[in-house]
């Protein structure tokens, strides 16, 4: 089985070849780039983020990057090293942004009080103070 793996995968264009192609100008070759690195990349990004639908628009943008940047690749390292880089620093921005850090934590607080929560707008800002306070 493993031989017939090698003989595959020796009958298929390297990442280097199908990135000299992408700079010529055939798009067909990202789409292979993209088919072969792409559950690895995702699941970097599920990894870091830890939320599928975060870690699916991260993974696009991993590749919307790679494809715009792919005429800077040096050929001084294999795509996967690349295209990992270009997804750890993507992932990184995501868990900084304040939007990831409020998401997370309304998520958080609603799974710990098993509550949805739709909003911290929707939340009062000025509670009540209840009787026994008083």
């Amino acid at each position: 089985m493993a031989r017939c793996k090698t003989i595959e995968n020796s009958m298929q264009p390297d990442d280097h070849a199908l990135i000299r192609a992408v700079i010529a100008g055939d798009t067909t070759a990202f789409d292979r780039l993209v088919h072969r690195h792409q559950d690895r990349v995702y699941n970097l990004c599920y990894w870091f983020l830890g939320d599928a639908a975060e870690a699916e628009d991260a993974a696009q943008d991993v590749f919307v990057r790679a494809y715009r940047s792919i005429t800077g690749f040096r050929f001084e390292s294999q795509f996967a090293t690349w295209i990992y880089r270009i997804a750890v620093n993507i992932c990184k921005n995501r868990v900084k942004s304040v939007a990831h850090r409020l998401k997370k934590w309304t998520r958080d607080i609603a799974a710990a009080d098993g509550v949805a929560v739709a909003s911290l707008a929707d939340a009062d800002t000025h509670p009540t103070p209840s009787p026994e306070a008083a």
